[in-house]
Formats: C-alpha cells, structure tokens, sequence
C-alpha cells in the first residue's frame, strides 16, 4: 500500500476513533456542553516563539521519519490539540502558567505547576482514550488488547485529580521541582507533556513500569521548556509524594552545568513526543545520526498500524546521552539576529 492511501486510511481510523470517544460534557466540570475548547498541551504563545510563517516540527516525526502517517509539519493552530474541556474552565484553570509574564524562576509556583501537570493529564487521559478505540476498531487484526492503556488512564486520572484539588482549593504545597534552568537566549524546542523514566543513565530504576504490578499506580513527572521573547524556561518536576523522582533529581545533580543540559534534551528525545521544534533548526541537528536512533528507541503505537515492531531491534544498543546533539546548546539558539 502506498504512503498517500495509507495515510489517508489512518487519517480516517483517527477521525472515527475521535467521534465514537468524544463526550458530552466538559471532563472538568461536567457540564454539557455544545462544543469543546480547542486546547493545546503546548500553549500557542510559546508555540510561535519557534515557528517560522506560523509552522513548527511536529514531535517525533520530525527526527525519525517513522510515522508515515503522520505530517511532520503542521501550523501551530493545529499542533497537539485535544477536545475534552469547556472555555470557561480552559480560561479558569490555566490563566496563571498561559501568561509568559508568570513564566519566571521567581513565580513559578505550586498553582503554576499544578495547572501543567492538569493540562498534561488531560491531554494524556484524550490521547489514551483515542488509542483505546484504535485498538477496538483493528480488532480482530490487532487481538491482544494493550492493557497498559487501561492503567495509564487509572493512574492519569487519579493523579489528574491531585493536581485539580491543588488549584481548587489554592494549597500552597503539592508540587517538588526536579530541575530548573533559566537560559538568556530563545531555544528552538517547546515542549510539554508527562515524563516517564524507567532507568537514568546510572542505571538506577526511576519508574519501574516493566514490572510494576497491575494494582501499583504509577506516577510521572512532568517536563516542559517554554522559549520565550527573550529567554527560555526549563522546569522538571513531579508530585511531592512521588519520591521515586528523587532517583532522577540526583542524577542530574551529579552532573556538571552543561551535561545537565545535555542530559534533559536526552530526557525529551527519549521519552516524549509532546514537542514542537522550529523550522529554523540548523538541518545538521534534525539529521544527526544518534538523534534519530534515540528517536526511534521508543515503541510508538503508531507504528502498528503499518507492522508490528517494524524495524525494532530489542538487542540494540541504545544511544548514550552524551552522544546526542543538545537542543538547548547555543549554536542552536533562534535569536542569533539580536547578538
């Protein structure tokens, strides 16, 4: 089958997956509702600090090339969008961290990182349950039902709660911060989404989802870098009762200024897809060899749409962190006009 047929057969697998798990009420407030808000996990305003005639790199595909089916530039009306919430809670609950004048190491706050971690969870909580129908609608061609996707909607929204009482009742603790960076120039990446980490580079287990019993939720954490006018925001951080995270803050604190840079580009390569990056980027990142074999470490359920486990080689050696180019590196940065 052609690229062009298959795509258009996934665009339309996604479309009817969309309308038989969409809802009637906002996931927020539960109110019904005519029409849902057309949320960003990345907010649009960061978005168009790397876009170039209003286009950014979409996740993933823009490295790996994998996902065929998926384009890998998109407009940034139109980049990781979901539809579960009304206007009114979208304006009430994230009005704090969508104002870039709050994005500052100086009031970043526990309501701020609560109202990322909801977003995160709301995104995550649609994305699965699209994928859930996915997997009904390929049956009996696809059989065996992923059960990790029931869990991953358990946990997401048990701990999408935690973050809603934060806001809710405004506490004052909640949130611990895993690792902050305030950069002095614009970054070429915008990314938010949940983390999840199974080893660090030590080799200490961080999350241990291969052998977590059912019964056990298992926490995330959460990543975002927001380039600004002027500057870039990095923050990693995690619930405070989530203490497994302490494993990654350590192995980060052990390492050097620039390594730990280096380290959480790694982080974002490896375990996330929630990114946009700027068509601006020199092509000499976007085709480095490491960078695309890191891309490609983390099976995508994309992918089984085309053939299961196409190209995945379980005893390959994965990519070291130091061997990937870091986004965040200067010669990358998009404001070199302004020096």
């Amino acid at each position: 089958m052609d690229n062009v047929k298959l795509k258009k057969e996934y665009s339309s697998l996604m479309k009817r997956a969309r309308e038989l798990t969409k809802e009637d009420c906002c996931f927020l407030c539960k109110k019904k509702v005519s029409s849902f808000c057309n949320s960003h996990s990345i907010p649009q305003f960061v978005m168009k600090n790397v876009s170039y005639n209003g286009k950014v790199l979409v996740g993933e595909n823009s490295i790996s090339k994998e996902a065929l089916l998926l384009d890998d530039i998109k407009g940034i009306n139109n980049s990781w969008t979901f539809f579960s919430i009304c206007n009114e809670c979208d304006n009430v609950y994230f009005k704090n961290y969508e104002n870039e004048s709050n994005l500052d190491i100086s009031k970043i706050d526990n309501e701020i990182m609560a109202e990322i971690a909801l977003k995160n969870f709301l995104q995550m909580i649609y994305k699965r349950k699209i994928e859930k129908k996915i997997d009904e609608l390929l049956s009996p061609i696809f059989i065996n039902e992923d059960v990790t996707k029931k869990l991953d909607l358990r946990d997401f929204t048990r701990d999408l709660n935690r973050a809603k009482n934060i806001i809710d009742k405004n506490l004052k603790s909640g949130m611990k911060i895993i690792f902050y960076r305030e950069l002095d120039y614009v970054v070429p990446i915008a990314v938010q989404q949940t983390l999840s980490v199974y080893k660090d580079y030590r080799g200490y287990i961080v999350n241990d989802v291969l052998n977590a019993p059912d019964s056990e939720i298992l926490h995330v954490a959460h990543i975002a870098v927001f380039p600004l006018k002027h500057k870039s925001v990095i923050l990693v951080f995690s619930h405070k009762d989530d203490t497994n995270w302490r494993v990654l803050q350590r192995s980060i604190e052990l390492l050097n200024y620039d390594d730990q840079l280096i380290y959480v580009s790694y982080l974002i390569f490896k375990f996330t897809e929630n990114y946009v990056i700027s068509p601006r980027i020199d092509n000499n990142f976007i085709n480095n060899e490491n960078l695309i074999k890191l891309s490609k470490e983390s099976y995508d359920y994309k992918s089984k749409f085309i053939k299961p486990w196409e190209g995945f080689d379980m005893n390959c050696k994965l990519v070291d962190f130091r061997d990937v180019p870091c986004v965040f590196d200067k010669q990358f940065r998009l404001d070199k006009q302004n020096l």
